[in-house]
């Protein structure tokens, strides 16, 4: 696997290379001969020209800011075996291939453009000492943050509770309300007899379903 990797890695970079020198564009990820597949996750098919354009949206601004500091593409296919830049961006996508199907089966969506979106926005300036400081694993890094909170608004369920409420003048009158209610009185009625609010007066005094903690500064 990883010897594969680092063949269509060093295939990949040659392109991206070249594509620099010119503007041939349009790939499609249809498997072919000259397109092989790299690797699936269930029912996804990933292939070399959707690499080539991770390659490319990753690390292809820096490739071109090092060709026109004078950087050959010798020195760059170098540095990149250096710095494992394409072994890094292969991985990064198994894992956001990963990351994606997992969301579908919990029934979650990740959304990849508010994902680049907060990626692109820690985006740093072009830094020579370290022309390869990818986003690849900054987006994963917001992929997967994005995907934890998902599965915890989804899984977690606060206590609550059911709140009706009887706006009264006096203790007087909260206490006699109480035993009539204990007497077999109808709440609604009772609300619609005696509240002095009209607002709550208007649902019967239901307030519906409240998370624990958030109940009304009355309640």
């Amino acid at each position: 696997m990883n010897r594969f990797a680092q063949t269509l890695c060093a295939v990949t970079l040659l392109l991206l290379l070249a594509g620099c020198q010119s503007t041939a564009n349009g790939v499609t990820s249809q498997v072919t001969p000259d397109n092989p597949q790299i690797f699936r996750v269930g029912h996804e098919v990933y292939t070399l020209n959707d690499f080539s354009k991770r390659m490319e949206q990753d690390i292809g601004p820096a490739i071109e800011n090092l060709m026109s500091q004078g950087q050959t593409r010798e020195q760059i296919e170098q540095l990149a075996n250096d710095q494992q830049i394409r072994e890094s961006v292969f991985e990064s996508m198994v894992q956001e291939a990963l990351l994606s199907q997992y969301a579908r089966s919990q029934g979650i969506g990740v959304d990849a453009a508010s994902v680049d979106s907060a990626v692109l926005a820690q985006a740093a300036p072009f830094d020579p000492a370290s022309p390869f400081a990818s986003l690849t694993t900054k987006r994963v890094s917001e992929a997967q943050t994005e995907l934890v909170l998902a599965v915890l608004v989804k899984n977690t369920r606060a206590d609550m509770f059911h709140a009706r409420m009887i706006k009264l003048s006096s203790e007087a009158d909260a206490d006699q309300a109480l035993a009539d209610i204990k007497s077999g009185a109808s709440f609604e009625a009772l609300v619609a007899q005696r509240s002095k609010d009209p607002q709550s007066s208007e649902k019967k005094g239901d307030l519906g379903w409240i998370p624990l903690g958030n109940e009304p500064t009355e309640l």
